[in-house]
């Protein structure tokens, strides 16, 4: 596949609360971008968020076939590779989360949203749960490629309520869906063509809870689609409107890419609840998981010192952006998090 993409993303605390909720995660490697917004008491969502890229970190990272081909893991969906993934990795955080905060009670009831998308094959998978968004940009039009999971989100799609009236409600932050706060979740996905020059936008409510979409359309095209400045332009309009909400953005620019597609687009599907038997597999690849993320990680230790005691450096390279890749997030909250 012939794909480049130009990139960029930050997140910011923002001008009113102590801590920062949000984590993102960038694996270009796997064609992968991914906001979380963390909610809890406490530390809680900063935990929640944080424990949620790890998870999906690892679960990319490690990319096993027998993950893909495990048949109690079957989303019976006519999926393409990277969206099934997506999907699964978007599940095992969830029961992470939750096993997380069913033994430490510190983290009772945390959460987080989560937005992704994993480029292949000429489409882009969306993976969704929650409140935060993606977008796309192409030509001079930004168009919503999410739909929240919000209780003022159900009201207006059942055609009781304008936008107008919507935006002035105190609770229209309250979303009806969240990872970590049951063993099971359902995700929504979708497949979307692209094209070059698209480039899409993930961003947590610190953003689209303060700019309406016209707002965000008209900072994308000053911007002239360029990934930093329409990031560090869209975090500043945040905080310019007070700042109330941490904020995290992510923009991704298509400039190339391949012409044909083996799948077809499809609308947004929305992948229904585990059962029992699927969960308790779920379990079993957490556990999985963090053995073969941890033995990656000695391995990479290990190589790294043998390549400087012989003067080579090619695979201690190699090694260290594998680290780098899984990120302090997949090595701390995924493998440890329970100590803490």
């Amino acid at each position: 596949m012939s794909l480049k993409l130009n990139y960029y993303g930050r997140t910011d605390t923002g001008l009113v609360r102590p801590a920062n909720e949000d984590s993102l995660l960038m694996l270009p490697e796997k064609n992968l971008f991914v906001i979380c917004d963390g909610m809890g008491g406490h530390s809680a969502g900063e935990v929640a968020s944080r424990t949620a890229v790890g998870s999906i970190s690892a679960t990319f990272m490690v990319d096993s076939p027998e993950l893909r081909d495990d048949p109690l893991l079957n989303l019976e969906e006519d999926l393409p590779p990277q969206a099934d993934l997506l999907v699964k990795s978007i599940r095992l955080a969830n029961r992470r989360i939750y096993n997380r905060s069913s033994i430490d009670t510190n983290l009772e009831g945390m959460g987080t949203t989560v937005v992704g998308l994993c480029f292949g094959d000429k489409l882009v998978s969306l993976g969704h749960v929650g409140d935060s968004r993606i977008y796309v940009y192409r030509g001079s039009k930004l168009t919503a490629l999410t739909i929240d999971h919000s209780w003022v989100a159900e009201v207006q799609a059942a055609g009781n309520m304008t936008e107008e009236t919507a935006s002035t409600l105190v609770n229209k932050n309250i979303i009806t869906r969240a990872l970590g706060i049951k063993e099971t979740v359902e995700v929504d996905i979708r497949l979307e063509e692209f094209i070059g020059g698209d480039m899409f936008v993930l961003c947590s409510d610190g953003l689209c809870g303060y700019a309406t979409d016209d707002d965000i359309q008209t900072v994308v095209a000053d911007c002239k689609k360029d990934p930093k400045k329409t990031v560090d332009s869209l975090i500043r309009m945040a905080n310019d409107r007070g700042g109330s909400d941490n904020v995290t953005v992510i923009c991704v620019r298509v400039d190339e890419c391949d012409e044909l597609a083996t799948y077809r687009p499809k609308p947004v599907v929305t992948i229904p609840v585990e059962s029992i038997a699927t969960g308790e597999r779920e379990d079993e690849w957490l556990e999985t998981l963090a053995e073969r993320t941890r033995t990656a990680l000695e391995a990479a230790s290990a190589d790294d010192s043998i390549e400087e005691e012989t003067g080579g450096n090619s695979r201690a390279f190699m090694w260290l952006a594998l680290i780098v890749m899984l990120g302090v997030t997949a090595a701390i909250y995924f493998l440890y998090g329970d100590q803490f």
